[in-house]
Order: C-alpha cells, then sequence, then structure tokens
C-alpha cells in the first residue's frame, strides 16, 4: 500500500466516522423532539413537524395582558347586567354588544399578527369569539359575563403556548441540540 492509498483509507474512514456522528445527533435531536412532543400532548396542545426550527429561529413572546380590551369587556359586562331589565336597555346592551364584538373582532385580527406560535391559537380563538356573539345577541344571556371570560380565556390560553414553548426551548438547550435543528 503506497502513501496516497493510505491517506485515502484515513480520509474514508474519517468521513464515514462523520456520518455515524451525523447519524447519532440526528438520533438524539429527534428523540428530544419526541419527548417535546409528548410535553405537549400531556397538556393538550400539539406541537407540529417544523415548530422547533421555528422556535429556534424566533422564540415565542409572553404576551402582555389587554388591559385596555378587558376594561372595555368588564364594564360592557358590569352595564349588562341592570341594562337588561327594560326594554330601552335590551336595545342599548344590544348596540353595546356589537360595538364590543366589532372591538374583540379587531382584537383577534391583532391576535393573527405577529409570532409564528400565535397561529396554534387562531381556530381555538375564532370558535370562543363566535360563541361569544351568538351569547350577546340573545336579550337575558347577557346577564353572563361572556366577553370578560372570553378575554381571560384567550390571554390565559396565549401564556399557556408561550410557556410551552419556552419549556420546548429549554429541553433543547438542556439536551445540547439546538445547534442542530435549523
Amino acid at each position: 500500500m503506497n502513501d496516497e492509498e493510505f491517506g485515502l483509507s484515513q480520509l474514508y474512514q474519517a468521513r464515514a466516522l462523520d456520518l455515524q456522528a451525523d447519524h447519532q445527533r440526528q438520533r438524539e435531536v429527534e428523540g428530544v423532539i419526541g419527548r417535546v412532543r409528548e410535553i405537549f400532548r400531556n397538556r393538550g396542545e400539539d406541537f407540529d413537524e417544523g415548530d422547533e426550527r421555528l422556535l429556534s429561529s424566533e422564540p415565542a413572546k409572553e404576551p402582555g395582558f389587554p388591559v385596555i380590551i378587558f376594561t372595555f369587556a368588564v364594564i360592557k359586562d358590569c352595564l349588562d347586567l341592570p341594562l337588561e331589565l327594560s326594554v330601552i336597555g335590551i336595545l342599548l346592551t344590544t348596540l353595546l354588544s356589537v360595538l364590543l364584538s366589532v372591538i374583540l373582532f379587531l382584537w383577534v385580527l391583532g391576535k393573527l399578527s405577529g409570532g409564528w406560535w400565535k397561529k396554534k391559537i387562531i381556530r381555538w380563538l375564532w370558535v370562543r369569539y363566535l360563541a361569544v356573539v351568538v351569547i350577546e345577541l340573545f336579550p337575558l344571556f347577557k346577564i353572563v359575563p361572556a366577553t370578560t371570560i372570553f378575554i381571560l380565556m384567550a390571554h390565559y390560553r396565549e401564556k399557556k403556548l408561550v410557556k410551552l414553548f419556552d419549556l420546548a426551548l429549554e429541553e433543547f438547550k438542556r439536551a445540547g441540540v439546538l445547534k442542530y435543528i435549523r
């Protein structure tokens, strides 16, 4: 065996070891992603294919509490109770409900913009938004503070998702596989 053949043999062995190490890292990454999916599944959420790449490039940001929209909802829900006792009050609360429905619609649309992770709550958010609009259409159901409940539920659902994504990011960092996710 001459020097050139010996050099090629070492090169092939080194390349084989590199491929073996790459394959091992890939299995580690897939294992960590599987654990993260299990964490999400146990908490009633989905961690879709490709979320790990999105998460590593743009981490989820914790949302601030929607103080203004929440204040509008509380005022409106508080006014519903006494105004619901007269015909004029029913008309007034119906107009308030329509106005707040428009404001809520714009707020929900605002949830569509921003981070990729917000798209995880969109379907959930729209279903509940439509339920609130329907509840607010019926005069006696306006007594239920559905608008305030909706806003609280939406905010806490969004916070839950952000915490789960933060947990996933920590899991990737702890396992040392974040640099291999791209």
